[in-house]
This record gives structure tokens, C-alpha cells and sequence, in this order.
């Protein structure tokens, strides 16, 4: 018995562990809901804002720097104020099918002072992945 309880205790710590260490590797942090500001030196005249819907969408990298910003539920977004110019976005989507797409790059120009939201759209048997700009630019 106490052999058992001593192993539970042992994963519980290992997995705690694990969790600490990979929101110490992450170099922006995990951000499941709110407003990221990716570089805080960069001035705002300068940044674009990029929102990642909830629920479907999980970015793990933004322009080569190990990000997590996701959303479970479809009730909170996340605003991220991103630098302007191009970018390069990798992520997950999760669409609820059973059929999930991983590892998915997208490069963008991102205008300075306009906003920008990860979209999709059935079409037919199909899902399209794009980037909306949503300041009418």
C-alpha cells in the first residue's frame, strides 16, 4: 500500500514538473485568454493586432519564437498586439471533426495599426484557413 501511494505521489510531482518546465521554455508564455503584447519595445505606431479566435486555434510559434496562445472554449479571444512587417505564424487548428491539422505555417504582411483575425470557412467537404484583415484596409 504504501508502495502505491508513493508512486501516485511520484507522478503527480513528475507531471507538475513537467508543466513548470514548459511554461519556462515558452518565451511569450501560455495566454488562454486576454491581450498579449508580443514586444512591449516595439512602439504601437509600429504594431498590428492579430486575434485568435477560442476553441479552435492554437499558435505555437510566432516568427520563430516558441509561443502558446490558445483559447479552450469559443468564448475567449486573444487579442495579441504583434510587430508590423512580415510574419511568420505556426499553429494548430482543431476544427471538432476528428480531423485536426498540425504544424500549419502561414507568412503574412502585417500592416502597422491595422487588425487581423485567424479565420476559417467550410467549403464543400473542405476547410479553408486564412487571415482576415478586419480594419478595412
Amino acid at each position: 500500500m504504501k508502495r502505491h501511494i508513493f508512486l501516485v505521489w511520484t507522478i503527480i510531482l513528475f507531471i507538475l514538473l513537467c508543466i513548470i518546465v514548459s511554461c519556462a521554455s515558452s518565451s511569450v508564455g501560455i495566454v488562454s485568454k486576454g491581450t498579449v503584447i508580443f514586444d512591449e519595445n516595439i512602439p504601437e505606431s509600429q504594431q498590428a493586432v492579430l486575434v485568435i479566435p477560442g476553441g479552435y486555434w492554437e499558435v505555437i510559434e510566432f516568427s520563430g519564437i516558441k509561443v502558446r496562445w490558445w483559447s479552450p472554449t469559443v468564448f475567449n479571444n486573444i487579442t495579441v498586439y504583434i510587430p508590423s512587417g512580415v510574419q511568420t505564424i505556426k499553429f494548430h487548428y482543431y476544427p471538432g471533426t476528428g480531423r485536426n491539422f498540425n504544424n500549419i505555417t502561414f507568412t503574412y504582411n502585417f500592416l502597422p495599426g491595422s487588425s487581423y483575425k485567424l479565420q476559417d470557412r467550410i467549403v464543400g467537404r473542405d476547410i479553408e484557413l486564412y487571415i482576415l484583415d478586419t480594419s478595412g484596409n
